[in-house]
């Protein structure tokens, strides 16, 4: 067993050296093209900054209407039977985790606006800053009332959103069922990451060949991950052999 894991590990390794060494090949036949079409990629971003921010309302508002929509669900029903408490239920979830993911997309639309306004001497920034302000308060009423209408299906339910602590009193105020899907999805999200940084260094390196990258996007990357893995490690070493330990 132990024998076919490291030679799985091996022909993973002398996979990935092959396919830098292809990356390289292919990079030095055609590093004209490449570069013309990461400049003009890069262009696209910067010079539309305004319409890919714009384009965060498009999950703001289907969030606002499944929220709406519960809410007229609770309002309706003091009592919900089985069927239309998970159906609630559902629709309020993914009525919060549908706008939380614009949030990086947001702030990232803002960075292609600042260099924008940088490169071409122009005030998208602060037309971008606007829209950024509008629609993080706008996620942040949603959130706040999603919550509101969770509480009311779920009495057992603390915390406000405003509150800075409100992640750990609602996280205190979960059953162990709902502690365990908290901890398999981070567990989940732990893995999940500890293959894209690999996968993002890789291209990063591959595009450093053709175009001229700051050593900063290394550093950003490495940090990144550094920070990702001690946020699980030293928890976890605390939760084992701390003073709270399990045994």
């Amino acid at each position: 067993m132990k024998k076919k894991v490291g030679l799985k590990f091996a022909l993973s390794m002398i996979g990935c050296a092959l396919f830098g060494a292809l990356c390289s090949i292919v990079a030095n036949f055609t590093q004209p093209s490449l570069t013309d079409i990461i400049k003009n990629l890069s262009d696209i971003l910067i010079e539309n900054s305004t319409i890919l921010m714009l384009i965060g309302v498009i999950p703001i508002i289907v969030g606002s209407v499944l929220l709406s929509k519960a809410k007229s669900t609770i309002k309706a029903n003091v009592d919900l039977d089985e069927a239309e408490f998970e159906k609630t239920h559902k629709t309020l979830s993914l009525g919060l985790a549908i706008p939380s993911i614009i949030m990086p997309w947001i702030f990232m639309c803002l960075g292609f606006s600042l260099i924008c306004t940088i490169r071409y001497q122009k005030a998208t920034v602060f037309i971008d800053l606007l829209i950024l302000i509008l629609e993080t308060t706008w996620i942040t009423i949603i959130q706040y009332q999603t919550v509101e209408q969770t509480k009311k299906i779920f009495p057992e339910k603390r915390g406000n959103v405003l509150d800075r602590k409100f992640q750990k009193e609602w996280y205190s105020s979960c059953d162990e069922a709902e502690k365990q899907i908290v901890g398999e999805a981070c567990y989940k999200s732990y893995k999940t990451m500890n293959m894209v940084y690999p996968v993002l260094f890789a291209v990063m390196i591959f595009v450093c060949t053709i175009y001229n990258l700051s050593p900063f996007i290394f550093l950003m990357l490495g940090v990144l991950w550094l920070i990702q893995i001690l946020s699980y490690l030293i928890p976890s070493y605390k939760l084992e052999h701390g003073k709270k330990s399990r045994r």
